[in-house]
């Protein structure tokens, strides 16, 4: 009687490269279905042949090899051995381009029969190819259910949902120009960049109700943002040194300050008088480290210049104290006898205005300084002043063109506060702006500036995960003011459902911004039902709130796919087509 064995080592083997062809194929097919349609097809072959190639043909020809029948001598026909192995190719190769270009559970059935079938019978074209004395024999029974097994497993793979793909991001690119197509900005070598991320008070400054206040854990945060796909922030400054006009608490600081505390004399907060000659190099320092930190991390920073938040005794609603006391423009807090409250009201809104010649000339001088500091960085953005005064429009108009006549980064201007007539920010030599306005309806954007739709200046600490949707899809660049983890002061939980929710979709429209041509993008909310639309020549992007939508397209032939908003998947999204019209349900 022969005795029949098998070498454990060419076991492993085999199960090495099964499961390694067919976790690259799968990675390569999921891959296939979310990227562009032009770049699907290579994707599908590189599936076939991880998946028919390795993980099926290699995995069975190396167990082959390692079978034995008693001393029995065992070859194999070379045609037929290649024969199997283009079989197995081949039969993986249709079953994937059906599920990569077609839609439903019919074509997943088509796809699973042939490629389950094509994969059974090249397994016994395989085994036809051994040659040795006797004859083989196959159980009918267990025949018919390993090709069963082969057809279901194809057919859930098929429909198994995917998830989008990891960002891959390197150093920031820049600087950055404004795009071809006006609502984005550019790398250098023309590419278009959506900026989307979460920003909060603290991350360059330290606040808080001790002095000094507590350090601002920098890299937690920064980890934050990459971990949530974010790739852009505001990074705040402060101008005042005490005090906040939200905060009653006297014993509220901020540091390090950009001018440096020599005296002779004390301030108003009993510490050394500013000199507005000297810098205070530790905060130039880490200005340059943060920003320096971001970019090697694939994130770009917009360096804000002044604070219109450091002046007032009343911003807005807000009158809890008065951060004027503490700025370093106040007459009894510096030593080269600058006064910034030019009309003697308690408050310095004046320095945010061209109402003193002195005051205008320091700035220029600190500006240039930081330009200094992070000019020759990449990723870096300007923005003049976090929602000035009513009166600062010319002041700003003037910075602009001051850091517009020393750099070429792309400069900002914010919304002003209270009441700002947008028509300030269009009216701009700024490259960028954010607008006051309706967080869940903006208007389509037309691409005469980019617009960075912050929530700081649409409705404060709010928002909802739809929010970045339905900006994206105006052709707007989605910005969140996070609370964060509430040192601040003023409210703020790390584990706050909403802010992790839209966090995460900040990360998840970057996502599809990537995947989609932003050079042809424009917001179309004439085309869908829902008015949520960003379309391009070949793809359209729509955000359902709930229920059915209809998109008008102008191309044939295209497939749909859903996103889910809980599950973070993907699945194939069913398409009726009615004259001119795309219909799919809600997910």
């Amino acid at each position: 009687m022969l005795s029949f064995s098998f070498n454990p080592v060419t076991a492993v083997l085999a199960y090495a490269a099964s499961v390694t062809g067919s976790m690259l194929g799968l990675f390569c097919t999921a891959r296939a279905r979310i990227v562009q349609r032009g770049e699907r097809a290579r994707w599908l072959v590189l599936a076939a042949f991880s998946i028919g190639g390795t993980g099926i043909w290699v995995m069975h020809f190396v167990a082959m090899l390692g079978s034995d029948v008693g001393r029995m001598p065992m070859n194999y026909e070379v045609s037929t051995t290649i024969l199997s192995a283009i079989m197995a190719i081949s039969v993986v190769a249709v079953g994937v381009f059906i599920v990569g270009f077609t839609k439903g559970f019919v074509w997943i059935l088509v796809g699973g029969l042939f490629t389950g079938s094509g994969v059974a019978i090249m397994h016994y074209v395989g085994m036809s190819a051994l040659t040795m004395y006797g004859s083989i024999q196959y159980n009918a029974g267990l025949v018919a259910l390993v090709v069963c097994l082969l057809v279901i497993g194809v057919g859930v793979v098929g429909e198994t949902r995917t998830t989008l793909p990891p960002l891959t991001s390197g150093p920031a690119r820049g600087p950055l120009t404004v795009s071809a197509n006006g609502r984005y900005f550019a790398t250098p070598d023309g590419i278009p960049v959506l900026l989307t991320g979460a920003h909060t008070w603290q991350n360059l400054q330290d606040t808080g109700f001790t002095d000094p206040p507590p350090r601002f854990d920098y890299q937690a945060y920064l980890d934050r943002v990459t971990a949530n796909g974010q790739n852009f922030f505001r990074l705040w400054t402060w101008e005042q040194a005490r005090y906040s006009v939200e905060i009653a608490n006297d014993s509220y600081f901020t540091a390090p300050s950009p001018y440096a505390r020599t005296g002779p004399g004390l301030a108003i907060d009993g510490k050394p008088r500013f000199d507005l000659a000297s810098f205070d190099p530790g905060y130039f320092s880490r200005l340059r480290t943060r920003v320096q930190q971001a970019g090697a991390r694939g994130v770009y920073v917009s360096v804000m210049l002044f604070n219109g938040w450091s002046l007032q005794a009343r911003k807005g609603d807000e009158a809890k104290n008065n951060p004027w006391k503490g700025h370093p423009y106040n007459a009894a807090n510096n030593v080269n006898g600058v006064d910034g409250d030019v009309d003697g009201n308690g408050s310095g809104d004046e320095v945010h205005t061209l109402a003193s010649p002195r005051v205008t000339e320091l700035q220029e001088r600190y500006v240039r300084k930081v330009i200094d500091t992070v000019g020759d960085l990449g990723n870096v953005l300007y923005e003049i002043a976090n929602e000035g005064p009513e009166d600062s429009g010319p002041w700003q108009y003037q910075m602009i063109n001051y850091v517009k006549a020393h750099d070429n980064h792309p400069v900002g201007m914010t919304a002003i506060y209270p009441d700002g007539d947008n028509r300030t920010l269009w009216d701009s030599p700024a490259d960028w702006i954010s607008p006051n306005g309706d967080l869940d309806n903006p208007p389509p954007r037309t691409g005469a500036k980019v617009v960075l739709a912050d929530t700081d200046h649409l409705c404060g600490l709010c928002g909802d995960r739809e929010w970045p949707w339905k900006s994206f899809t105006r052709g707007e660049n989605p910005i969140y003011m996070d609370a964060y983890d509430g040192a601040y002061g003023i409210g703020g939980d790390l584990d706050d459902r909403d802010a992790i929710a839209i966090r995460a979709n900040l990360g998840y429209v970057r996502r599809f911004a990537n995947r989609m041509d932003l050079l042809t993008a424009l917001p179309r909310p004439d085309l869908c039902s829902t008015t949520y639309c960003l379309a391009g020549p070949e793809e359209y992007l729509v955000f359902s709130q709930g229920g059915g939508f209809t998109v008008e397209v102008d191309t044939d032939g295209l497939t749909g796919e859903w996103f889910s908003l809980d599950s973070a998947t993907i699945t194939p999204a069913e398409v009726s087509w009615e004259s001119d019209e795309e219909e799919a349900p809600s997910d």
